[in-house]
């Protein structure tokens, strides 16, 4: 019994690797390569940076209509 959940596990394992391997990487390496990056953690910073820049913006937006709809009630 513990060699079948044994052989089950590794099973497992091996499909979350071929996944890794043959999905996951291809694609991250395809991503990088169609925009130049050769060190992602420079880009994504920079990325992240207008993702949050963008975020500040939609809640200051937000926060101006609430504020306004009660300042008129």
């Amino acid at each position: 019994m513990l060699g079948i959940l044994k052989g089950i596990g590794d099973a497992i394992a091996g499909i979350g690797t071929w996944i890794y391997d043959h999905i996951f990487s291809p694609f991250i390496n395809g991503f990088k390569k169609v925009f130049g990056i050769a060190s992602p953690s420079k880009v994504m910073a920079e990325m992240g940076g207008y993702l949050i820049s963008g975020l500040l913006q939609g809640i200051k937006g937000i926060w101006k209509n609430i504020t306004g709809f009660f300042s008129g009630a």
